[in-house]
This record gives structure tokens, sequence and C-alpha cells, in this order.
């Protein structure tokens, strides 16, 4: 279980969470690409044809507009975008608000691709900053 504490105020992050927001938190610099590889995926679904927009006015088919709103109904990309959003506020508001150690700790530790060594290095020097 994950633990963050601040002050007297502690966050706990449920177990079946952990590993999402781990592989979220590493993988955030390529979310815009898991999401056009899930839209690519549907769109070959689909089976989109050049003339679709003419066959859509005597049956059912898979016009533009059908395919923007399976883009906007769909959970994968809309979790995607979620987690997306959910980690620009949390980060700006902890570099804004809150102690900007963190901050940098969880920048360096899962956003940037540094070796361990590097990570290691950045940890010591960035717990040897004052807020």
């Amino acid at each position: 279980m994950i633990k963050i504490q601040k002050e007297l105020k502690t966050l706990e992050v449920p177990k079946k969470y952990e590993k999402e927001i781990i592989f979220i938190l590493y993988n955030y610099k390529i979310l815009d690409k898991f999401i056009e590889k899930r839209k690519n995926e549907m769109i070959e679904e689909m089976n989109v044809e050049k003339t679709v927009h003419l066959k859509s006015i005597s049956k059912p088919n898979n016009t533009l507009e059908d395919i923007v709103i399976k883009f906007e109904t769909d959970t994968k990309i809309k979790r995607f975008e979620q987690w997306r959003n959910i980690i620009n506020v949390f980060l700006n508001k902890l570099y804004d608000k809150e102690n900007k150690k963190y901050y940098y700790l969880i920048k360096y530790k899962y956003l940037e691709n540094l070796s361990e060594e590097e990570k290691k290095k950045l940890e010591k020097n960035i717990r040897n900053i004052k807020n």
C-alpha cells in the first residue's frame, strides 16, 4: 500500500489501484500514444469505408459521427484521460502549494526515464533541499 504522509495528513491508496497508479506514472509521458493506439484499434475494428457517407443514408453504418461518439464513450480512452488530468492537477498542487521535495521525488522517480544511479543521486540531493 502506498502511503504519503504530510504533517498530520496521510493519504492511503487502496491496494487494487496501486499497480495502476504506478503504471500510469511510469508511462505518463506516453499516455497520448496509448490513446492514439486505442483509437486506431477502434477504427480498424469498425471497417470504415470511403463511401460510408453515401451508404449511411439508406442503412446504419459507421459514419464519422459514429466514430467520434465511440471515441468519446470508450472506457479505456476515458480512463487514460482521467488519469492524465488527475496527475496534472496533483503535480501542479504539489508544486505550488505543498512541499516541492515531493514533487521532485515523484517527477524524477516516475516521470523521467533516469537510470537507478541517477535516481539515487537526485533523491539524496532533493532530500537535502529545504522547502
